[in-house]
């Protein structure tokens, strides 16, 4: 039976009251990639139930969703005590966990760029422009740990070296540089995100993220290239 138990860490970000009743508590619970709100009896065992916000502790989270007072509890908080007459104490991992997270991104790197054209009988220009629109592809695999802050708003921080893959380019009037750039290229990504509480199914993401590379990608004795990005992300999660 116990091994088909799925019990993880999770962070609490935040614990409120639930109405009507004079034991449980509403604790929404960050597991890094999702939250789930999970209701537990608490309010008798502990003078200030809300004091446990901010701390990580044991969840089951493979229970089937139960409805209590008219609100659905996700899963089952892992603690200790107050059964045996004793204080009651969460289950906690001996150091703050991190979440690591593996992605695959598909990046376009590129710029715009415009001049005018002009001719003998026009030096300062003819009023029309050349366009240009050169670009890079990129396959990009981060590696990032992912730490949960304990505020209302959900905030992470996230951090870990990444791989890139050149995959394709459109260099345009740039093939001297950009068709030789590196093939593969290494470098960091650190970054800072939130996710509001949950008010419904569907749950907003917001994250910007700053992404170096540690190697020129291009270098001679004329040009130093190397390649940085800021990334800002947003979405929805379901």
């Amino acid at each position: 039976m116990f091994s088909q138990i799925d019990i993880r860490v999770g962070t609490i970000v935040l614990v409120e009251d639930v109405r009507n009743s004079d034991k449980l508590v509403r604790l929404t619970v960050s597991f890094g990639d999702h939250q789930r709100r999970i209701l537990v009896g608490m309010k008798q065992e502990r003078t200030n139930p809300k004091a446990i916000a901010g701390k990580q502790a044991l969840f089951v989270v493979n229970l089937e969703p139960k409805k209590m007072l008219g609100e659905v509890s996700e899963g089952m908080l892992h603690d200790i005590g107050h059964a045996d007459g004793l204080a009651p104490v969460l289950v906690l991992p001996e150091m703050p966990l991190a979440n690591v997270l593996i992605e695959a991104h598909y990046i376009q790197k590129g710029f715009k760029e415009r001049f005018p054209v002009t001719t003998p009988g026009d030096p300062a220009g003819t009023g029309e422009f050349l366009t240009f629109k050169p670009r890079v592809d990129y396959l990009s695999f981060p590696v990032l740990a992912k730490i949960n802050l304990p505020m209302t708003f959900s905030p992470y921080i996230i951090a870990g070296p990444r791989f890139e893959i050149r995959v394709g380019e459109k260099p345009q009037a740039y093939e001297a540089v950009l068709g030789n750039l590196r093939r593969t290229e290494v470098g960091a990504t650190i970054g800072f995100g939130f996710q509001p509480l949950m008010l419904s199914p569907v749950t907003l993401l917001a994250e910007v993220r700053y992404s170096p590379n540690f190697s020129k990608a291009f270098e001679n004795s004329a040009l130093n290239v190397k390649n940085k990005s800021f990334e800002f992300l947003a979405g929805i999660k379901f």
